[in-house]
């Protein structure tokens, strides 16, 4: 029972796709597009917590919407907290949102 549970979770989660193959970037670009409503090439808190319960919608389902915040928000401060720390690859941001350079991280600290 257990571990349909934790396959079922794990197969959910693959779908915040975190990989390096072109497919998988391609991927990203169009769900960071997807979310970024007014077209800043910024995702504030709210468009990436409506993200994650659009697409990990088997698992919100089964978690307090509580839960599910808090994640997003840890997720999202850890982020930026790191690119202050160590700039990705020569890219710095000192915006509040969620530059697409840091999407991968952040899609990575949620599926933690």
């Amino acid at each position: 029972m257990l571990l349909k549970a934790q396959e079922r979770w794990a197969s959910t989660f693959e779908k915040l796709n975190c990989g390096d193959s072109d497919a998988d970037k391609k991927y990203r670009r169009k769900l960071f597009n997807k979310y970024d409503a007014n077209l800043s090439n910024r995702l504030s808190m709210t468009e990436v917590l409506k993200l994650v319960k659009d697409v990990l919608v088997d698992i919100i389902n089964e978690l307090k919407n509580s839960q599910v915040e808090r994640v997003v928000q840890l997720s999202y401060f850890r982020t930026k907290r790191e690119n202050l720390q160590n700039p990705y690859d020569g890219f710095f941001s000192d915006s509040k949102q969620i530059e697409y350079f840091e999407f991968k991280k952040l899609l990575i600290f949620i599926r933690k």
